[in-house]
């Protein structure tokens, strides 16, 4: 389960290395299978904000929880 978990951990570093995101924390879960999660806290440029009811034809959005807004 250890060498799982660093194999997930690595991953997730390396995609969160490439979009310039520090790992500041999150949580594991040991089930049927192991699990991260994470929370994404940031700004976004307007037009790149992806909204819930925005989906084009052919797209999907997949989420554990639902998705929590917030205007400013």
């Amino acid at each position: 389960m250890e060498d799982d978990l660093m194999q997930m951990l690595s991953g997730a570093l390396s995609v969160l290395d490439e979009a310039k995101c520090e790992l500041v924390g999150g949580h594991t879960c040991e089930g049927d299978e192991c699990s991260l999660g994470f929370a994404v806290h940031g700004d976004v440029e307007e037009e790149r904000v992806m909204r819930k009811g925005g989906l084009a034809a052919g797209q999907v959005r997949c989420t554990g929880k639902t998705l929590e807004t917030r205007n400013p």
